[in-house]
């Protein structure tokens, strides 16, 4: 994307680089000007399955970066976008970065009234209800009763990534004064145009709830199915997870093991249990739907070249940006997209996916690039079975979990 221009104008080039840490997302966008200035963003750093690979990525990260990046993004607060942070070795060094501006969504605003009259903030209170679920489901030790081996993986593997994560938060909120935090919605302005001259960024999503109640869908469509049932649902989860609430039913009754019971009961009982895992596994992927629409998306316009970052946003955040119709037609011009969510055919709807002018043969000239960090196994349906070929067979795709045999990273440069 060579222009010939200085420092104060459009980069020469821009360099992307991802990182492999696992199922997760860490990448470093480095913006050179003609006569070597060059500034940098880092978009998350966190992984779900690897934490071994994170202290080799991160130290790359301070190698790349030459120690400094002007901005660090945070797409949402699932554990596989900012586990780094949190961690005793990799928090430290990343605070080591000095950023002067980072970027968070609105759901992030430490001062948001989360009264529940307001619809935003009681989207935020659920969103921290349901975190706390998470909490109880990864503590129980015996294990949700009644789900089979295949749904506690299930269930294990969604509540894992929707965790509390003080540390990594409270890491994240020393990365800058509290000046410098934004916290952005669809529309408004990043503040990364004062640190990247000649670069134009777009915020995509998230949209509020007032501007799109979709991206609470989940949870709207009937409050009182998942949100509300948050404490009643954990303490039928066994093993003290959550102490359930209220008096005993039937006080000094007298009680008798489960397997000495009539088997009339005991099937009842096996129902039951049956019913409460699938509660269990419904809410912790609700849980996730709801954080994943809680991502920023980010477009870079760097002279001719469009660079589209939307963390794991899925269909309900996509569908607000997608109806505008200023933002699809700078959407039909993407160079380089970073898959969204690993790769799940949610998070690439194919509203978006059609409007990429640039899919193509291979050989093709100015094809779209495409890096999905992502691995197989961890999260059912991610990598999506149709998505996956259709970006081996349309763009110049790289995956994380496809790198040459001992790699960290995987850089291209448009």
């Amino acid at each position: 994307m060579s222009n010939g221009q200085g420092a104060n104008g459009t980069p020469d080039s821009v360099q992307v680089t991802m990182y492999d840490v696992g199922f997760g997302d860490c990448f470093l966008l480095s913006f050179i000007y003609v006569g070597g200035s060059t500034k940098r963003v880092l978009i998350d750093c966190g992984t779900r399955n690897a934490p071994a690979k994170m202290g080799p990525a991160v130290n790359q990260v301070l190698t790349d970066s030459g120690g400094h990046v002007d901005a660090v993004v945070i797409t949402h607060r699932h554990l596989d976008h900012l586990s780094a942070f949190g961690d005793s070795q990799t928090g430290p060094q990343l605070l080591s970065l000095g950023p002067q501006l980072v970027l968070q969504p609105w759901t992030e605003e430490p001062d948001l009234d989360k009264s529940a009259a307001d619809e935003n903030g009681a989207h935020v209170q659920m969103l921290d209800a349901g975190q706390g679920f998470a909490q109880a489901v990864m503590g129980n030790s015996v294990g949700v009763k009644g789900a089979s081996p295949e749904q506690q993986q299930i269930i294990n593997c969604i509540a894992g990534l929707s965790i509390p994560n003080k540390a990594a938060l409270e890491c994240i909120a020393k990365l800058a004064p509290a000046n410098a935090h934004s916290y952005l919605s669809a529309g408004q302005n990043s503040g990364l145009g004062n640190l990247l001259p000649g670069v134009t960024v777009t915020v995509l999503g998230p949209p509020t709830l007032t501007e799109c109640p979709a991206i609470a869908k989940e949870s709207s469509s009937n409050p009182s199915e998942f949100w509300q049932l948050q404490e009643s649902i954990a303490a039928m989860l066994g093993g003290g997870a959550m102490a359930a609430s209220g008096d005993e039913l039937l006080p000094g009754a007298a009680t008798l093991e489960r397997c000495m019971a009539s088997p009339e009961v005991r099937w009842a009982l096996n129902r039951l249990d049956g019913i409460n895992a699938q509660n269990v596994e419904r809410f912790v992927r609700c849980l996730d739907s709801a954080m994943n629409n809680t991502s920023l998306i980010l477009l870079f316009q760097v002279g001719n070249k469009v660079l589209l970052f939307p963390g794991d946003a899925q269909w309900e955040n996509w569908s607000y940006a997608l109806g505008k119709p200023e933002w699809a037609d700078q959407l039909k011009g993407v160079d380089l997209y970073k898959v969204g969510h690993h790769g799940s055919g949610n998070a690439t709807p194919k509203d978006l996916w059609n409007l990429f002018d640039h899919k193509g043969p291979a050989g093709q000239q100015g094809r779209l690039v495409t890096l999905m960090s992502t691995t197989v196994g961890e999260y059912n349906g991610v990598p999506a079975s149709t998505l996956a070929p259709a970006l081996g067979n349309e763009t110049d795709l790289t995956r994380s979990d496809q790198l040459a045999s001992g790699a960290t990273s995987y850089s291209c440069t448009l």
